[in-house]
């Protein structure tokens, strides 16, 4: 990962025409935009009177924040509650800002970075400053109290009225010497010591350097900041030894962190991940670095494209479809995170996945979009997290989030990103375990009332797409069945019924491949083509208390079928005989023992529920057609 980072430095500054041996460039590269959201619009100047080495307060002053200035405002993040590296920081609340971010700056010992009137000059302006703090203070909460209310902020800034000019901190050559050096000196000091040696080997580059740093990391996974993280004890001043960094490595691991957060950040069921594209032949095969950016630059344009595919999240962008065009001169390393309040965990980092393989799971995913029935399911549409309404349900990787939610259980976020690592490098994925979460989930759906097509019909869908990428390990092996009961006998059942039941077991015939499913199944379809008389006549279901909750294993489901046909009989309403006797053959047939899990009973019953408007016969139709007529007069 670390070399990826390093080569999109090393192209992101070659880019830019960037030399990391030029004072002007490494300013240039060392500078952070201030702006951190487009809610930065505005500057407040402390504005102050240069006069020689002396200095006055003037006021403070405003103006409309300009990415043009970015090297004048000079601004480079520090510590939460320490100053940054500049008189230049975001604003706050305006007394705790003054004091930590402008005070805190002025109050530190700039001895080893200015002599004689340097030192003069900047002991006046803290003098200046400090006397003045009341009026500064009075002013920034006067002018921010307007800008918070419209959600707007400012960034606060020092500059100097000279020679009737006006000047950026970042137009002295004074700031910028203190600015640098204190920006490079965090590669090798912290935690009050110095971690540096001389003459040793990078290990990022491989080469004898002058200097190398213990403190680089381009995010804070690695910190040596607890017993156990340095080598040869919990000695700080030694961390150089565990990552021995020189500072041109230093600076191309940053400059390669800022390309990937501008132009290949993305989200995708409320994770965070960084694209981390890696040339076959660096410094040859950068294309890659050109099709990321054109989506960054044209997303819009290309989201509209009918060609445009999402596989992680339908609701957020992605460049993997664009990726997966691609000839194999690059591979994708994915970095799932989760950061905040100074901390950096990585949740998993999915490795050298080609464009090939991209185009392999694109291609199951347009298979599983046209499957029947799968393709007829409409689920709920959402926008900025409201519901909007519905859509076609298009397979993504929010079908195994589907499954896999936080908010049931903190442990699933786990499962989860497994699944996925597992698709995106080829690993088998286990189906009696997809199964349990199936039902997992189905039966408390089922027990607070909910409707479980949408359960099932993911859940069937989420199996096929594994199943065509050949990664779902353990369902039977297929073998050749015997002809069973149903195939040798020609008197019943009806036409109509075999047909579709045929229909369904050919379409997934990797999934019904014993009678035994295949029953289940069906005696599902009875169940719910039961409970909807059920709810004609009684506008209840009482029946759905005789399921077991869908805990359902072979003994249950056998002496439901009669429970079931018994009730239809009673309500005079049994138009399935035909759907009967078929299911009477296929149990005869599966026989006494069924190799299948009470979570596959389950699961195939309740697809069979999902699946039973398909079998209703032509005189439920009339009768609800009937029904609806006689509500309309």
């Amino acid at each position: 990962m670390i070399d990826s980072i390093k080569q999109i430095g090393e192209y992101a500054t070659q880019e830019q025409g960037d030399s990391l041996k030029s004072p002007e460039d490494l300013l240039k590269l060392l500078c952070e935009d201030p702006a951190s959201s487009p809610a930065y619009r505005h500057i407040f100047m402390i504005e102050i009177e240069k006069n020689g080495e002396s200095c006055s307060f003037v006021r403070v002053g405003s103006e409309e924040y300009s990415h043009d200035r970015i090297l004048q405002y000079m601004y480079r993040k520090g510590g939460a509650n320490g100053p940054d590296l500049s008189l230049t920081g975001r604003l706050t609340e305006p007394e705790k800002f003054f004091s930590n971010k402008i005070l805190g700056w002025l109050k530190q010992d700039f001895s080893d970075f200015a002599l004689g009137s340097d030192i003069r000059f900047l002991e006046s302006l803290r003098r200046c400053i400090t006397e003045n703090t009341t009026k500064i203070v009075e002013e920034l909460e006067k002018k921010s109290e307007p800008i918070r209310k419209q959600n707007e902020n400012a960034i606060v800034t020092v500059i100097f009225h000279e020679g009737g000019i006006r000047k950026y901190i970042g137009d002295f050559p004074l700031f910028q010497n203190i600015f640098r050096d204190k920006a490079l000196s965090r590669y090798y000091s912290k935690y009050n010591t110095e971690s540096r040696a001389e003459n040793q080997i990078c290990s990022v580059c491989r080469e004898k350097k002058d200097e190398v740093y213990g403190f680089v990391t381009p995010y804070p996974f690695y910190t040596v900041d607890k017993v156990g993280m340095v080598s040869g004890g919990f000695n700080q001043s030694l961390a150089w030894r565990n990552n021995p960094i020189c500072r041109e490595c230093s600076l191309l691991l940053e400059e390669g962190k800022k390309y990937l957060e501008r132009c290949a950040s993305f989200r995708f069921q409320n994770f965070n991940y960084l694209l981390i594209p890696k040339p076959v032949r660096p410094g040859i095969d950068t294309g890659i670095y050109e099709v990321i950016e054109d989506f960054h630059r044209q997303g819009a344009d290309v989201r509209l494209s009918a060609k445009y595919l999402r596989l992680l999240d339908q609701t957020e962008d992605e460049v993997l479809d664009l990726l997966s065009r691609q000839e194999n001169t690059f591979l994708c390393n994915i970095l799932i995170y989760h950061a905040g309040k100074g901390e950096f965990k990585i949740d998993r980092y999915i490795e050298e996945i080609f464009p090939s393989r991209l185009r392999e799971l694109f291609d199951a995913k347009k298979k599983v979009d046209r499957l029947p029935y799968i393709s007829d399911l409409e689920i709920a549409a959402f926008s900025n997290g409201k519901k909007t309404g519905s859509a076609p349900f298009q397979f993504d990787f929010g079908t195994v989030r589907y499954f896999f939610r936080s908010e049931v259980d903190e442990s699933l976020n786990g499962y989860f990103l497994g699944i996925v690592n597992k698709i995106f490098t080829g690993q088998p994925v286990d189906y009696q375990f997809l199964i349990y979460a199936y039902m997992r989930k189905i039966r408390k759906q089922f027990a607070q009332n909910y409707n479980t097509k949408e359960s099932s019909l993911r859940g069937l869908a989420l199996l096929c797409y594994l199943q065509e990428l050949g990664l779902l390990r353990n369902p039977k092996e297929r073998c050749m069945m015997k002809p069973s009961i149903a195939d040798l006998r020609t008197d019943i059942p009806q036409p109509k019924i075999r047909e579709i039941s045929d229909t369904i077991f050919e379409h997934y015939a990797d999934f019904f491949d014993s009678d035994a499913k295949k029953a289940v199944f069906l005696v599902g379809v009875l169940a719910q083509l039961l409970l909807n008389i059920q709810y004609m006549e009684r506008k209840a279901t009482p029946f759905r208390t005789k399921l077991h909750g869908m805990n359902l294993d072979r003994m249950k489901v056998t002496a439901l079928f009669p429970k079931i046909q018994n009730k239809l009989e009673e309500y005079g309403k049994n138009y399935y005989r035909g759907l009967e006797t078929l299911i009477s053959q296929y149990m005869i047939q599966a026989g006494e023992e069924w190799s299948i899990s009470k979570d596959e009973i389950s699961f195939y019953f309740t697809l069979g529920m999902n699946l039973a408007y398909l079998f209703r016969s032509e005189r439920e139709e009339e009768k609800t057609i009937n029904d609806e007529s006689k509500g309309e007069e």
